[in-house]
């Protein structure tokens, strides 16, 4: 007998792939009309069931193990609610894809050829975790250009490193009224990551904001990447990533 113990999960992102690890993000939602708690105390009954960006992203292989991830992180969920966005780690039998970058012939830009610059994208940003104090940021900054980008610069001073400013506003944008919460040189999650970002490849970055001067004037997080004009980049107009904190 159906007891309306069930979840959907959507909005399948992946932030990180390297070899057989692979990182997603995504949200559950109670679409049943008990009460649901996932994770090892979670009822026999329990059915998980997926959207369209699921079956899109992640092979039929790899989904018995994508399921056992979400059951080893415990939540609980009322009938009708969403979750804020979850973060799973799991194996894939595969290795992760290779990229192949095809290049234009030409393409050029008045008198400057788009071939020799790089260009920064911030594609993701989401919410980690969060405790009385803090609110902890993790963001996918993207090489969109057609050469390697440098995160530290050409020299060994910070002054030319890649910086990320982050605010809170009242818009998915920085405005006059944005209040800036301090800015923070290229620092990613893993020390074994490559300081030179190659093109088309992304790296994960954290960041840690004061949650208390997070107002409901300001329930935007806005991150800014290349804060100090470090970089030469094709667009510098899409440096910009937000997320409505709740």
């Amino acid at each position: 007998m159906y007891l309306g113990i069930r979840v959907q999960v959507s909005g399948l992102k992946t932030i990180l792939w390297r070899g057989h690890k692979r990182t997603v993000t995504c949200t559950l939602v109670n679409t049943g009309r008990e009460t649901v708690t996932i994770g090892k105390d979670a009822t026999d009954k329990l059915l998980i069931q997926f959207d369209k960006s699921v079956y899109q992203e992640i092979h039929p292989d790899d989904l018995d193990a994508f399921r056992t991830a979400i059951n080893q992180h415990k939540l609980t969920l009322q009938p009708g609610q969403v979750s804020a966005t979850m973060e799973y780690k799991f194996r894939t039998a595969a290795d992760a894809p290779s990229i192949r970058v095809v290049l234009p012939d030409i393409v050029t830009l008045g008198s400057d050829s788009l071939l020799g610059c790089a260009d920064l994208l911030i594609d993701s940003i989401w919410v980690v975790k969060t405790n009385k104090k803090s609110i902890i940021i993790g963001y996918r900054i993207n090489n969109i250009g057609y050469v390697p980008l440098s995160l530290n610069g050409s020299s060994n001073k910070s002054s030319d490193d890649v910086g990320f400013q982050f605010y809170y506003s009242s818009t998915p944008h920085v405005t006059k009224g944005s209040l800036p919460m301090g800015g923070f040189l290229a620092n990613f999650e893993s020390k074994k990551q490559q300081k030179l970002l190659q093109p088309n490849r992304f790296l994960i970055g954290k960041a840690v904001l004061p949650r208390e001067q997070m107002t409901r004037f300001t329930p935007f997080i806005v991150v800014y990447a290349d804060a100090l004009q470090a970089v030469k980049e094709c667009d510098e107009t899409n440096n910009q990533a937000s997320l409505l904190y709740k």
